[in-house]
């Protein structure tokens, strides 16, 4: 990395409430989703930063997908 990329990496870190995406990849996952959800939600929740949960699901034939759809 250059200097400057470097920079801006550690400017976004210091801000107040640092804006984070969870990327989380799926495949029939349906037996642990929901708590996996749980725990992601509970822990960023206790947290400053502002955050988004991406999930991407890769064709799961369960029913991982409602899951997901219905949580909260």
């Amino acid at each position: 990395m250059n200097k400057h990329t470097i920079s801006s990496f550690d400017a976004k870190f210091s801000e107040p409430n640092p804006f984070v995406s969870i990327v989380i990849p799926v495949f029939n996952e349906e037996k642990n989703i929901h708590r996996l959800l749980d725990s992601v939600f509970d822990t960023m929740s206790s947290s400053d930063a502002n955050f988004e949960v991406i999930i991407i699901d890769d064709g799961s034939k369960d029913s991982t997908v409602e899951i997901v759809i219905d949580y909260r």
